[in-house]
């Protein structure tokens, strides 16, 4: 008779095969993941800053973790940019710290922890909380780099980990400063996707930034024209100033003042300073915001000398909406034509100005 596993003859007999083998494969999975989880313990620090003579606290953490009973971990810095100053016991899941030694006379500098725990610490513990001190030039940065001495469980096993770096920078305070900010030109005509006569839509937006560090970004909100609210301005190389043109398809017969993000890479923002730019509806020479019978009229009447020049208040550019042959840019001048295109704009044989 044969000997080991016998499950029988027929259908029967290997469904309970294929069932056995995916039972093992399953209990095999599951093994490999528990085994991998409780692999993945990570001792870490946080990436912080802080500005010149400040202080920040920041733990140790030593996260995914089973029964953490103590250990000693070393973090080295560069002590030009920062020392530390104090160790001490986090808060709810953390280790005890029974004793440290910091060295801020030599570079690197070096701080030594010892912590520990007599029931055991599972999942993400505070192995101790460390105080810095920035003490470097703004701007000045270094990593804080873990070594770990000894990791161990409450039964004294060492546990396996991973390291995670940290790092510290010394930041800035300082807002950037915004100056010269301006529109040319300040004021133009509304774009409803009409041709314009070139440079009569379109508005160039400059700013002068400087800041102690360097600038992350600077942008400006142009929602109030029918833009972007945080459209990027570009720096002129080897110059402060920052810039960006634009039309605008809203905020007409306003002046719009728009708001600029200057940032730097510290995170400082200064949003105190704006760029007035006054947008006109083209054709509307009576300034009510709308384009009618009213505007033709006083086109007209101008013509004969029955009203102010054109181009003053309203502006020439408002009142030239055609020219010869029906040039959507216009001419350079408000005549008939203008009033003409208004008359068959109202009765919807043109299109708005």
């Amino acid at each position: 008779m044969e000997k080991g596993l016998n499950f029988g003859r027929g259908r029967g007999g290997r469904a309970k095969f294929l069932l056995l083998c995916a039972a093992i494969l399953i209990f095999g999975f599951v093994s490999l993941v528990l085994v991998l989880a409780q692999g993945t313990t990570t001792v870490s620090t946080g990436s912080i800053g802080v500005i010149p003579e400040g202080y920040v606290t920041e733990p140790i953490m030593v996260e995914n973790v089973m029964n953490l009973g103590g250990g000693t971990i070393n973090v080295s810095y560069n002590s030009s940019v920062v020392h530390v100053t104090n160790v001490a016991d986090g808060s709810g899941n953390a280790l005890t710290v029974v004793a440290w030694n910091v060295d801020n006379s030599t570079n690197p500098g070096c701080v030594r922890i010892s912590a520990y725990n007599t029931t055991g610490k599972s999942g993400d513990v505070i192995f101790a909380n460390v105080t810095y001190k920035a003490v470097g030039a703004i701007g000045s940065t270094t990593s804080l780099n873990i070594s770990v001495v000894s990791l161990f469980a409450v039964n004294y096993s060492d546990i396996e980990y991973s390291v995670v770096n940290g790092s510290f920078k010394v930041k800035d305070a300082t807002a950037p400063v915004v100056t010269n900010a301006n529109a040319t030109p300040g004021t133009i005509l509304n774009d409803n996707g009409r041709p314009r006569a070139v440079g009569t839509n379109i508005t160039r937006l400059n700013v002068t930034v400087t800041d102690n560090i360097r600038i992350a970004s600077v942008t400006i909100d142009l929602s109030a024209i029918g833009g972007s609210a945080v459209q990027a301005m570009s720096n002129i190389p080897d110059t402060n100033v920052w810039t960006v043109t634009t039309n605008a398809s809203a905020g007409i017969n306003v002046t719009s003042y728009l708001v600029v993000n200057a940032t730097d890479t510290s995170g400082n923002s200064n949003t105190s300073v704006s760029i007035p730019l006054e947008v006109l509806r083209r054709g509307d020479v009576v300034r009510d915001n709308v384009v009618n019978m009213e505007d033709m009229m006083y086109i007209a009447r101008y013509t004969v000398g029955l009203e102010p020049e054109v181009s003053s208040p309203p502006s020439v550019f408002v009142g030239d909406i055609v020219g010869e042959g029906g040039n959507p840019c216009g001419d350079g001048k408000v005549d008939m034509k203008d009033a003409l295109y208004i008359a068959r704009k109202e009765v919807w044989q043109e299109l708005e100005p």
